[in-house]
């Protein structure tokens, strides 16, 4: 039931007049352990960016531990599929660093959430 299910906040930057794809730089990670079947779904969209972890490249062709490609979704995307009663601490805490991106600091950005697992 979603053991290996984590989450990486990347903020992602546009780069039209480079030969590579839009580039990502990697601002959180968060290990959800088992989150359930429900919340995973949020993540509709294919990772279509590349950005590292360590030394690590992740990127469109990056697949999860079951073969699966990775999928993002927006903080607020995010956020709607995370009740404020949730009672599993780790996605209390997910909530809390998403709602900080809300402040104006971030308006620019273009933070992408991206989930691995299951």
């Amino acid at each position: 039931m979603g053991y290996e299910s984590r989450v990486y906040v990347v903020d992602v930057r546009h780069l039209p007049d480079c030969h590579i794809s839009d580039m990502g730089i990697l601002m959180g990670k968060m290990n959800l352990s088992k989150c359930g079947y429900e919340f995973p779904k949020v993540f509709a969209k294919p990772v279509d960016f590349d950005f590292y972890e360590g030394n690590e490249e992740i990127g469109p062709e990056t697949t999860d531990c079951y073969g699966e490609r990775l999928r993002w979704a927006t903080p607020s995307e995010v956020l709607e599929a995370i009740p404020k009663d949730e009672p599993y601490g780790r996605l209390k805490l997910l909530r809390a660093m998403l709602e900080s991106l809300a402040s104006p600091d971030w308006k620019d950005s273009d933070i992408r959430v991206v989930h691995y697992g299951y």
